[in-house]
């Protein structure tokens, strides 16, 4: 349906700048792209790897008719991101789907026939914030990690019902660290074309704090040094509802 950026998004400089950027690193897997790893020579591991990132992501969220997806830019104490799932009944009354298994989302759709959803993303960071990588880090995290599977889920629930996995928040951590395929390019295509201070290295410094994914960038790309590693902070998943 649609893809909305709001709050902070729409008031606040840097986070223009960081909504910018990431619509300019999101794109679409090129043969170029084999250079950083993302899948191995083997074309079937090359189609299985292309073939779910043949449209950037905010085209593809946007794409779904039955998923609003509204990305909220505040302010906090700390640099957090969360994503909340939530079933809208025909009258509008949401319903919380967030810790929701495929079973529990395959009967809520049965029990609401004309129901639509709604997927709501927090992107939480320091008033002062000055860094743009920063916010296109938790951005990109809430969008490839948590929102983009459950989009996959009903696409396929689409095409064929009963088959299609949805995996849990700690499965899509695990994700991150193993190698999420969106999250690899869009960071990898974030840093080649945003090397300079402030957001390439800003956005391997968020990424390094976050310990409760510890996301990983293909092996072909080299990570820019953090400034600092002290007081790390778990950054909340779909869990943290906003």
């Amino acid at each position: 349906m649609t893809i909305s950026f709001v709050g902070n998004f729409l008031t606040d400089d840097i986070w223009k700048r960081a909504h910018i950027q990431f619509l300019a690193a999101d794109r679409a897997a090129e043969p170029k792209d084999a250079a950083w790893g993302l899948w191995d020579e083997d074309p079937q591991a090359i189609a299985s790897v292309q073939d779910p990132l043949d449209q950037p992501l905010a085209a593809k969220l946007a794409g779904h008719r039955g998923v609003a997806v509204i990305v909220l830019g505040s302010y906090a104490p700390k640099p957090v991101g969360g994503t909340a799932l939530l079933g809208l009944t025909e009258s509008g009354e949401p319903e919380p789907l967030t810790f929701a298994t495929a079973g529990d989302v395959r009967a809520w759709r049965e029990r609401n026939p004309g129901g639509r959803f709604a997927v709501k993303v927090g992107v939480q960071a320091y008033r002062d914030m000055r860094h743009p990588g920063f916010l296109v880090e938790i951005l990109t995290h809430e969008l490839a990690a948590h929102v983009e599977p459950f989009v996959d889920f009903l696409n396929a629930e689409d095409i064929l019902p009963g088959i299609a996995t949805l995996a849990s928040e700690e499965e899509q951590h695990a994700e991150l660290h193993t190698g999420n395929a969106r999250y690899r390019l869009i960071g990898a295509s974030y840093l080649e074309r945003f090397p300079e201070e402030g957001s390439g290295p800003e956005f391997c410094v968020r990424m390094q704090m976050d310990t409760a994914a510890n996301a990983t960038l293909p092996p072909g790309i080299g990570l820019v040094p953090a400034r600092h590693r002290g007081d790390p902070f778990d950054q909340a998943g779909r869990g943290d509802s906003v």
